[in-house]
């Protein structure tokens, strides 16, 4: 990988606060049970540019709208394909580098300029990403 010299620096941020429930259930649009935690990037971090693009604003406006809304998802599976799309594509312009290891243990590819390997994250860690990549630390994170 080409080492990039970015103008707005990257800030390292650690995972050890990225969960994921594969147990919860959800019936409608309403989550029935959380289920149990687990930190599944403990030890790991990413590294992030802490500005947001009006893309990716745009996209999780799109996506938000699309979950928020009742709709058959087969008549608007393409529309949050887009968006799924739009949101990888700008936090792969974001997310500068990683040290995220799959359920395996073995090292993910690096994200930047790669949204698919973003795409093809769980749920819960795209949207702790979208949540990391405003460039705050976990602690950083709770205070609001």
């Amino acid at each position: 990988m080409t080492q990039v010299s970015f103008k707005i620096p990257p800030r390292l941020i650690p995972s050890y606060d990225c969960l994921i429930y594969p147990d919860r259930k959800i019936e409608g649009e309403k989550i029935v049970e959380k289920g149990e935690a687990i930190a599944v990037h403990r030890g790991e971090w990413i590294e992030v540019v802490p500005v947001q693009s009006m893309k990716e604003l745009i996209a999780l406006g799109r996506i938000a709208s699309l979950v928020s809304s009742e709709f058959d998802m087969s008549g608007r599976a393409g529309e949050a394909s887009r968006a799924l799309v739009s949101l990888c594509t700008a936090l792969a312009a974001r997310i500068t580098a990683w040290n995220w290891t799959d359920n395996a243990g073995l090292p993910l590819p690096q994200p930047y300029e790669q949204p698919d390997v973003l795409a093809a994250l769980s749920n819960d860690e795209l949207m702790y990403l979208v949540q990391a990549s405003r460039g705050e630390t976990p602690e950083e994170r709770k205070k609001d």
